[in-house]
């Protein structure tokens, strides 16, 4: 983890530049740690039961949001894609935030 993410064991409480960590698995950056990552897909505790298996939307209804990835503050355990969260829409604050693509 230490080598791929910003978390609260390496990132003196505070964000990071992106891109000074080496890729994932998947060849990819910044995919876990320093920011929560806000998605568009509505929240539900059991929504991957019983949700299709690929891609799936999240449901079509309800007021929080997902967040993925960890942040500067998360848990070792909490920082990964695969962890995700909930919060409204209008919340804000600095460990929160967006992941931006770019192919090259």
């Amino acid at each position: 983890l230490d080598l791929v993410a910003w978390y609260e064991g390496n990132s003196s409480g505070k964000t990071q530049r992106v891109g000074t960590k080496r890729s994932n698995g998947f060849g990819l950056r910044d995919m876990s740690g320093n920011v929560w990552e806000w998605c568009a897909d509505r929240f539900s505790e059991d929504y991957y039961e019983i949700s299709i298996r690929h891609n799936p939307q999240g449901p079509q209804t309800g007021e929080q949001r997902v967040v993925r990835g960890g942040s500067l503050g998360s848990s070792a355990a909490n920082s990964r894609a695969s962890f995700r969260f909930k919060n409204v829409p209008d919340y804000r604050e600095d460990w929160l935030g967006f992941r931006v693509l770019m192919e090259q």
